[in-house]
């Protein structure tokens, strides 16, 4: 069985822990990429096309496929076993997919944009999330400065 991977990201702190989003669900390296784990239990739907760490957490997308018409965000915290849906201001299903390169973290902050358009800005880390753009144009990416 063939199965895609989408994006990769390492801490920025932790150089040994990776994360990558996955048609699986979230895969975690602890070790700098030369072991994984698959993590799934939880999800609806596995398909994940993003992925951004940010403190001692990651954040990657998940949807119905590869032509979604909605995706959600979940979160893992470094360490764990557990996901966890993403909320905290951001709706239960958000708009088409969230692909590769439209979830960023920076200084603290974490921005999504959705494929119907919404651009999500967090107020800290996974929490606080509000819609400070809607109707943008197919973004090819997404960078918190």
């Amino acid at each position: 069985v063939m199965l895609d991977v989408h994006e990769v990201s390492a801490h920025p702190t932790q150089p040994n822990i990776v994360v990558a989003a996955a048609a699986v669900g979230l895969c975690v390296s602890n070790d700098q990429g030369w072991t994984w784990d698959v993590l799934a239990e939880g999800l609806d739907e596995t398909d994940s096309f993003a992925v951004a760490v940010i403190n001692n957490e990651a954040l990657f997308s998940v949807q119905d496929g590869p032509f979604a018409k909605r995706s959600q965000l979940w979160r893992w915290q470094v360490g764990s076993r557990k996901l966890e849906p993403v909320r905290d201001g951001l709706p239960d299903w958000l708009e088409g997919k969230v692909d590769t390169n439209q979830i960023a973290a920076g200084k603290g902050r974490v921005a999504v944009v959705d494929g119907g358009g919404n651009l999500w800005l967090s107020a800290a880390g996974a929490s606080g999330w509000k819609r400070i753009a809607n109707g943008l144009p197919y973004a090819l990416g997404v960078a918190v400065l």
